[in-house]
């Protein structure tokens, strides 16, 4: 009796934190070995190549993916900013797209002009991205406009999957824009995330369904959030207070003495 009432649970258990750690089909973009070069991974996807849309929409690079789904493009002219990378797939009577975007750290315009022209039927374009020096973070909000056809998605849910958190839905407005908050991730979990120069980084992935006629279609959109701004503020106030005692303290030396 005893041995089945924990196998149960290990079960549930298992069951549960499989859930909760899965992620949709979804593409991830990386810096490659030079400035101009990024590295792209596909994930539970079967696209033969992924589409890289430059911050101008001026051109497009088709690359096909290599070693499993993983491949790297070298942009023609060191072209930076924001770059859009899109792989699709049919899986049976659905079309699934896969997207990212990467910013590449080499002068280039605003992508304002990249989000607002269609790429792929089902979108789901960030309202804004991010500047250089800014990221997602756990307790923000941000806008994403789900858009089909070019034109924006009424009430419609999209689900967030992020690292270790259960799956939430959020829904768009009358003007197609849906405002995701990131959630807070645990302190110990930090230690799963990826780090990088501005600490550590968790994956989340934004997906959205819709069906027209007999034909379906599923996208998603990949990226990454850090931790919750506020654990920044300690370190900020500190860093503060030593340069206003460091301040005062050489402001009252070189005072003259009266």
């Amino acid at each position: 009796m005893r041995i089945t009432l924990w196998m149960a649970l290990w079960a549930w258990f298992v069951t549960h934190a499989v859930a909760a750690n899965a992620l949709p089909p979804h593409l991830l973009a990386f810096p490659g070995e030079g400035r101009d070069k990024i590295r792209f991974s596909l994930k539970g996807g079967e696209a033969s190549q992924v589409h890289i849309f430059s911050p101008v929409m001026e051109k497009e690079v088709v690359v096909k993916p290599l070693n499993q789904g993983a491949g790297e493009v070298s942009l023609a002219g060191g072209q930076g900013g924001y770059h859009w990378l899109a792989a699709s797939w049919l899986e049976g009577e659905v079309e699934r797209v896969a997207t990212t975007a990467h910013f590449v750290a080499l002068p280039g315009p605003s992508p304002v002009s990249l989000l607002k022209a269609a790429k792929n039927p089902l979108e789901i374009i960030p309202q804004p991205l991010p500047r250089e020096h800014q990221r997602y973070r756990g307790g923000e909000t941000w806008p994403f406009l789900l858009r089909f056809a070019g034109e924006p998605l009424v009430d419609k849910g999209v689900v967030l999957y992020s690292q270790g958190q259960t799956p939430v839905t959020f829904r768009s407005d009358q003007t197609g824009m849906v405002r995701v908050t990131f959630p807070i991730p645990d302190e110990k979990a930090s230690h799963g995330g990826k780090h990088g120069r501005h600490g550590p980084q968790f994956p989340f992935v934004l997906e959205v369904t819709h069906r027209q006629g007999e034909r379906g279609y599923a996208t998603t959109f990949a990226h990454s959030h850090g931790p919750h701004h506020g654990r920044d503020l300690p370190y900020g106030a500190g860093l503060g207070l030593v340069g206003f005692v460091l301040g005062s303290f050489f402001l009252h030396r070189r005072r003259p003495a009266s």
